[in-house]
């Protein structure tokens, strides 16, 4: 607390770490190319994938020769969900429903170029 009393410009030029450990790695910040998304995850992986990064536009899924936009998601919970593959859209009204590795998934904001009509199935992103 004392550090916070005094001006910023004398404050210690080192990298402070919320851990408090001097070795702990930092990493780079993301880059569009660093997304990557699996539908046979488990919903909460893809669920963090798409708050973390949906916002900036960057879950772009391939469809057609166009890009599935994904801005935000939510989970769902069915109990016959192993009956669909991964990447399978189970229902398409009102907004789509993908069926991940342990559950679903609902698209709540999303862009679009095309339908996404049930019976499809999505590709996943790979690392660029």
């Amino acid at each position: 607390t004392e550090l916070f009393k005094t001006p910023v410009e004398i404050w210690p030029k080192n990298e402070i770490r919320c851990d408090g450990n001097a070795q702990s790695k930092l990493w780079p910040a993301r880059k569009e190319g660093d997304i990557e998304l699996d539908w046979s995850w488990p919903s909460f992986k893809i669920r963090r994938v798409v708050a973390a990064d949906g916002w900036k536009g960057w879950i772009r899924i391939p469809l057609g020769e166009e890009f599935l936009t994904i801005l935000d998601l939510e989970m769902i919970k069915k109990v016959n969900h192993t009956e669909h593959r991964p990447g399978v859209v189970i229902e398409d009204d009102p907004s789509p429903v993908i069926s991940t590795g342990d559950g679903m998934v609902r698209l709540l904001k999303y862009t679009s170029p095309l339908k996404i009509e049930k019976g499809i199935t999505l590709r996943g992103i790979n690392k660029i």
